[in-house]
């Protein structure tokens, strides 16, 4: 179940993938629920430092920006309860939750992948709309080489359900990731077999 932008929720867990400022949100659920709060090594020296782990995006470089950001967006420090690393399996979630390392839209971006259930929760690694799924968004994208090759290599996982930090959650998700797409549209320009069609 996803709380807010990129923060899961599954049985007694809270898992975050990332952080740029949402860290009252995370803390906020953590003292409502109690459940175990979870992220990367370098999203929870983020989080407890009280800062973002990458710089702000574009929009942030204006110097207006920059300085209204610093006013409303005032993240307080947090630590998580564990530190995920890549591989790591939670066996209580979901018939065994494995953390992938999607790093690219942020330094120490995470998503969490229930094999059994065929649920990839991707985090701002891929955002969804009404269009499908898209790779992470380059305005908003630490490292673009790391973003592409992290939507690649969570198409390979075969999930059937997909749940992103941003957009509705995709219950036949399987051939439509981002990579895929682009590979049927070089073979049929007509999008004969990108559309379904």
């Amino acid at each position: 179940m996803k709380i807010t932008d990129n923060v899961f929720v599954v049985p007694e867990i809270a898992a975050n993938t990332y952080v740029i400022v949402d860290l009252d949100g995370l803390a906020a659920l953590h003292r409502a629920s109690g459940a175990r709060t979870c992220a990367s090594r370098i999203e929870a020296g983020a989080m407890a430092a009280g800062r973002p782990s990458r710089p702000t995006p574009l929009p942030a470089s204006t110097p207006l920006i920059r300085k209204l950001t610093r006013l409303f967006l005032k993240p307080r420090p947090f630590r998580v309860d564990e530190t995920l690393t890549p591989g790591q399996v939670l066996p209580e979630v979901l018939g065994g939750l494995r953390v992938i390392d999607t790093a690219g839209h942020s330094p120490g971006h995470i998503s969490l992948f229930a094999p059994s259930a065929g649920i990839l929760f991707c985090g701002d690694s891929m955002v969804t709309d009404e269009q499908g799924i898209h790779g992470s968004r380059p305005i908003f994208t630490w490292d673009e080489a790391m973003a592409k090759e992290a939507v690649r290599k969570q198409a390979t996982l075969g999930a059937r359900i997909l749940c992103s930090g941003h957009g509705p959650v995709i219950m036949d998700a399987a051939g439509k990731y981002p990579v895929q797409t682009e590979r049927a549209e070089r073979r049929f320009p007509d999008h004969t077999l990108a559309s379904g069609g």
